[in-house]
């Protein structure tokens, strides 16, 4: 019963991003032409978008240092298997609805660096607390300016502080309970109860961020939103758009966020219309930004998600044929 409720709960969160995905897929191409997006297409200045492609390579290259030092305070770990664990996950992440990916990668490390698992999720977990609260800090900070500027119109100023308000309630939450698992951890440790060993294993996990990991994690944090913020302005450029520095802290903290929920494969439709909205609040074009959006997941997110999903597909397929080996050698 347990299962099926799981797999049934799978599929609706799935059929779920998926009417998430049309429905905002559609208000985004609403007000815009095939002819305008054909033009668009056309006149693409493609050494930007390599560049961006090229970009994301060094943002996800970060990303795995930045797992590597605070799974380092767990066991010895080989920063092969974290790249790799990264990718993979980003590749489930990017192909599966409710940002399953998460759990991809945890499993993947896991097994091949023999980690525990939920201390795995742990480290995870303190990792997209300083995302979140990052990204809270320069979406604040870039809406602030634009407010006082008049940049915003009203249906962007809805959108933003409908993020703010969400995202703060989420990320602080969980911040809080990070700190009061922290608070509590050693009242459980030796339990004997699945439950509480359980949440030692995962407070084991987010004890990674500690004197030792919190200046360089933090730093890598910011350097990650700053090349994503990068990497957004190469893809427009690429369309021949630049945005002010407050512009692109709303825009890629704004699409950012709109991940975080349910969303179509490829967070199809969802970025359209964020990038559209927002663009055109700042006196853009509403279809440059459903072809930046649409370049993003072309140029930089799809062929990193096909690596990762060589990656995973040679890793799964090893470890079948070890368990094989072992089926054969246990019979003979």
């Amino acid at each position: 019963i347990s299962f099926a409720w799981t797999e049934r709960s799978r599929i609706v969160v799935a059929l779920l991003g998926l009417a998430v995905g049309a429905v905002t897929l559609y208000v985004a191409l609403h007000n815009v032409s095939f002819d305008e997006l054909k033009g668009l297409v056309a006149r693409i200045k493609w050494p930007w978008l390599v560049v961006a492609c090229g970009l994301y390579g060094v943002i996800t290259l970060m990303r795995a240092v930045r797992w590597y030092l605070l799974l380092r305070q767990l066991n010895p770990v080989r920063f092969r298997h974290v790249l790799e664990g990264t990718i993979v996950g980003f590749a489930a992440i990017y192909l599966l609805p409710a940002r399953l990916g998460e759990l991809f990668r945890a499993d993947y490390v896991k097994r091949a660096a023999a980690l525990g698992r939920t201390a795995v999720v742990g480290s995870i977990g303190i990792e997209r607390t300083i995302d979140g609260l990052i990204v809270l800090a320069i979406l604040g900070a870039g809406a602030a300016e634009l407010a006082r500027s008049n940049w915003l119109d009203a249906d962007a100023e809805n959108l933003v502080k409908s993020l703010l308000i969400v995202a703060s309630l989420v990320f602080g939450g969980i911040a809080m309970a990070l700190v009061v698992m922290r608070h509590f951890e050693g009242r459980v440790s030796f339990s004997p109860h699945p439950v509480l060993r359980r949440l030692h294993m995962l407070t084991r996990g987010i004890r990674t961020l500690n004197r030792a990991t919190i200046v360089p994690t933090l730093a890598l944090s910011i350097v990650i939103w700053v090349l994503e913020g990068v990497m957004l302005q190469c893809v427009l450029l690429a369309f021949g758009t630049v945005l002010t520095i407050p512009q692109l802290m709303v825009l890629c903290t704004s699409a950012a966020l709109s991940t975080l929920a349910p969303t179509a494969p490829g967070f199809l439709g969802s970025l359209q219309l964020v990038y559209s909205l927002l663009l055109a609040s700042f006196g853009q074009p509403a279809g440059v930004g459903v072809a930046a959006a649409t370049a993003v997941q072309l140029i930089c997110f799809l062929p990193y998600a096909l690596i990762g999903v060589a990656i995973g597909v040679a890793r799964w397929t090893k470890i079948a044929k070890l368990r094989r080996r072992t089926l054969q050698g246990g019979t003979s």
